[in-house]
């Protein structure tokens, strides 16, 4: 790595969601944990700003700050590269959760990512535990390190098996369908449908939109076109819109049932909020610099 110049942000892709959907309105809270270090205070700082909740955050002397670096490749394509390790982030456990936060949850989003360490784990499979009979919509974004251990990957199955939305991007799709490129992507989903089969799958395709797989059938959610600086984080952003759209179309009460019934034109939608916070995402480095408040997201809706 021979970068000379560095931009910080905050960033994490649950944290991305959180910022997104409270900057949309949505009330949301991150379960997570920091270092005691200056990188700690600012993620608490930057979080805080933009008024997500920090009451389930937890503080760790023990371990320092998680840290990413991205840098883009030759070919375009961005590499990630986590420091230090042991990182706070990785060392969440089930004890750090407080379980009667899910009491009055609606929503409730992980990721692929959170699975590849142990404690955290064992922390995300618990708050999925403590989500079962409960009126929570379960959202889950499958991005997985394809070279990580077999732990990890049986985990995030576990996972998937049991949540309503379950996202992927092409790459995904194909690693979790162990089909190669170029294979039809209905095949693909197929392949993945009798590993889990969600309420909704979404494929998120980049400058080509989305593909969405429901009971009402697969809707084409078309890209929304603007000049991309950078696509990192869009798959979070869309995540977020998709979130945002949905807590105001079910119901306080009701929300599982209300979901199976959403029809097709409901769920598109849903899909161009989602296509929306992606595509607007792009215009800058950070990823959610330019993730909109509410009143452009609406009036690029309408």
């Amino acid at each position: 790595m021979s970068a000379t110049d560095f931009y910080r942000y905050a960033g994490g892709n649950t944290a991305n969601v959180a910022i997104g959907l409270a900057r949309l309105g949505v009330a949301v809270k991150l379960i997570a944990k920091v270092g005691s270090d200056f990188h700690g205070q600012y993620l608490k700082d930057i979080l805080a700003a933009e008024g997500v909740d920090l009451s389930c955050l937890v503080e760790d002397a023990r371990y320092p700050t998680a840290q990413c670096y991205m840098t883009i490749d030759h070919d375009g394509s961005p590499v990630y590269r986590n420091w230090p390790k042991p990182h706070a982030a990785d060392m969440l456990g089930p004890e750090d959760i407080d379980k009667t936060v899910f009491d009055s949850a609606g929503f409730v989003h992980s990721t692929g990512i959170s699975l590849v360490t142990s404690p955290r784990r064992q922390a995300v499979m618990h708050g999925v535990e403590l989500c079962k009979s409960k009126d929570i919509v379960l959202s889950f974004d499958a991005c997985f390190p394809s070279g990580l251990g077999g732990q990890a990957h049986d985990s995030a199955l576990v996972v998937m098996k049991q949540v309503q939305i379950l996202k992927m991007n092409l790459d995904e799709l194909r690693f979790w369908s162990q089909m190669p490129t170029g294979t039809d992507i209905d095949l693909m989903v197929g392949k993945v449908k009798e590993l889990a089969a969600p309420l909704a799958l979404v494929v998120t395709l980049g400058a080509d939109g989305a593909l969405l797989y429901t009971g009402a059938g697969k809707i084409q959610c078309a890209p929304h076109k603007v000049a991309t600086v950078c696509d990192v984080g869009a798959g979070d952003a869309f995540m977020a819109g998709m979130i945002y759209a949905l807590v105001r179309k079910l119901p306080d009460q009701g929300r599982l049932e209300a979901l199976a019934r959403l029809s097709a034109p409901d769920w598109a939608g849903i899909a161009k909020a989602g296509a929306v916070c992606g595509a607007l995402c792009t215009l800058s480095v950070g990823a959610t610099e330019t993730f909109p408040r509410l009143p452009e997201l609406e009036a690029l809706l309408t």
